[in-house]
């Protein structure tokens, strides 16, 4: 399978995954808001496909790693993200690389 479109089966995965988790409770989320789960999502099918493994809060992380993250994604894990990556965002040098770092804590 390609990369892109193994990243692209992942991002679907993540998708389906937490509509699971919203059960049909899914709310309307601001433009702004949306960009950042989009970025989340695609960040984290990225990790998903990693060729080789990355140091993340002191630990290697591999693609088998992100893929158990991407397993038990919901609306708490995307909720600590999407909050995070808010509240720094003026000071993040590298937005795809500090999403994977903060969810590498799950």
């Amino acid at each position: 399978m390609l990369k892109e479109t193994q990243r692209e089966w992942y991002g679907e995965h993540i998708r389906a995954t937490l509509d699971k988790s919203y059960q049909g409770n899914q709310a309307e989320f601001s433009p702004p808001v949306q960009r950042r789960i989009d970025e989340v999502i695609e960040a984290l099918a990225l990790g998903c496909t990693l060729a080789r493994p990355r140091v993340f809060r002191g630990r290697y992380m591999e693609a088998k790693d992100f893929r158990r993250i991407a397993d038990k994604m919901d609306g708490n894990i995307m909720a600590v993200a999407v909050d995070a990556l808010q509240k720094n965002e003026k000071t993040v040098k590298n937005r795809l690389w500090y999403i994977l770092g903060v969810l590498a804590r799950f």
